[in-house]
C-alpha cells in the first residue's frame, strides 16, 4: 500500500512539473512570438490576393496563428468613390496543414453590410508561383443598400450567395468554379440602360447560378419575379479588370405586367407589345455601359 502511495505521489509530482514546464513554454512563446510581423504579413497577403488597398483601424493577434481586424476600409485603386467598409474580419491559419501537409490553409469570417461572410482558403504547391489555390465562401443577409453604387443609384434588399473557385497562382483569372445567388425584396432606383432611365425596379425574388471558367462566367440560370415584369435568361460575361469593363452577352425572356404598361406604355418599347406576352431582351456592351435590344412581341 505504501508503495502505491509513493508511486502516486511521484506521478502527481511528474505531472505537476510537466504542466509547469508547458505553461512556461507557452508563456515564452506568447511573449516572444512575432505577432506584429505575422499580422503585417497577413495584411500584405490579403491585399495581394484581392488587389485592393486595405486599411485596418484595430488589430488583435489570436493564438496560435490568427488575427482579428476591425473597421476595415477597402479602397480600389483610382476609384475613391467606390470605397467600402467592413465591421470585422477574422482569419485563422492552420499550422498543422503547413507542418504535416505542406500547404497553407485558413478559415475567415467577415461581418459587415448587415450580414456575415464565411469561407476557407487553401494553397497547395511548391512556391507562390506554382501553388494551386482554392476558396469556398458563403454569405448571408447582406444588405445591398450598404454597398457603394454609382452616384444617383440606390438599391435596397438582401441577398445570400455561395461560391467556390480553384486556380493556379500563376494565372488566377483562368480558374474554375461556380457562384449561386438568391435575393429577396430588392428595390432599385436611378438605374438606366443605353441612356434610357428605368422606372423604379421592385423584385420580390431572384435566383441565379453561374459557372466560372477561364476568365468568363456562363450564367445558366437567372430568374426574377417583379412587380413590373418577370425575367428568365442565360448568357455569358467575359470578365475583365476592372470588373465594370466586363463584356456582356445575355439573353432573356421578359414578361411585362400591367403595372409597367401604366408607367411606360409598352408600345413605346416595341410595336405590338402588351402585358403578359413574353418578349426577347438582349444585353450587350459592358457592365458599366450596357446596351439593350427588345424584340419578339407580336405585331
Amino acid at each position: 500500500m505504501t508503495w502505491f502511495h509513493e508511486n502516486q505521489k511521484s506521478i502527481f509530482y511528474f505531472a505537476g512539473l510537466s504542466l509547469y514546464g508547458f505553461l512556461l513554454y507557452v508563456l515564452f512563446v506568447i511573449l516572444t512570438f512575432p505577432k506584429t510581423q505575422i499580422q503585417n504579413w497577413m495584411l500584405f497577403q490579403f491585399q495581394k490576393a484581392i488587389q485592393i488597398e486595405v486599411t485596418v483601424s484595430e488589430t488583435r493577434f489570436t493564438f496560435p496563428l490568427g488575427t482579428e481586424w476591425k473597421k476595415i476600409v477597402f479602397s480600389p485603386s483610382g476609384k475613391p468613390e467606390t470605397r467600402f467598409e467592413l465591421d470585422q474580419m477574422k482569419i485563422d491559419f492552420s499550422p498543422a496543414s503547413f507542418l504535416f501537409k505542406r500547404k497553407m490553409s485558413a478559415h475567415f469570417n467577415l461581418k459587415g453590410w448587415g450580414g456575415e461572410i464565411r469561407g476557407a482558403w487553401t494553397a497547395d504547391g511548391e512556391n507562390n508561383k506554382t501553388s494551386r489555390n482554392s476558396v469556398a465562401v458563403e454569405g448571408e443577409e447582406l444588405e445591398l443598400g450598404r454597398l457603394p453604387w454609382n452616384k444617383g443609384v440606390t438599391i435596397a434588399g438582401k441577398v445570400k450567395f455561395q461560391t467556390e473557385y480553384r486556380w493556379e497562382a500563376a494565372d488566377p483569372g483562368k480558374g474554375k468554379g461556380f457562384i449561386n445567388i438568391e435575393g429577396n425584396e430588392i428595390n432599385g432606383r436611378g438605374l438606366s440602360i443605353s441612356g434610357f432611365n428605368l422606372p423604379e425596379i421592385v423584385v420580390s425574388r431572384l435566383t441565379g447560378h453561374g459557372i466560372l471558367r477561364d476568365g468568363s462566367m456562363t450564367i445558366d440560370r437567372f430568374v426574377s419575379t417583379g412587380a413590373l415584369a418577370d425575367l428568365n435568361g442565360t448568357g455569358t460575361i467575359l470578365i475583365s479588370a476592372p470588373f465594370e469593363k466586363s463584356l456582356l452577352n445575355l439573353s432573356f425572356k421578359i414578361t411585362p405586367k400591367e403595372a409597367l404598361n401604366k408607367i411606360v406604355p409598352l408600345v413605346f418599347l416595341s410595336q405590338g407589345a402588351r402585358p403578359g406576352v413574353p418578349m426577347d431582351l438582349y444585353l450587350k456592351g459592358t457592365l458599366e455601359q450596357p446596351a439593350f435590344t427588345l424584340t419578339g412581341a407580336p405585331t
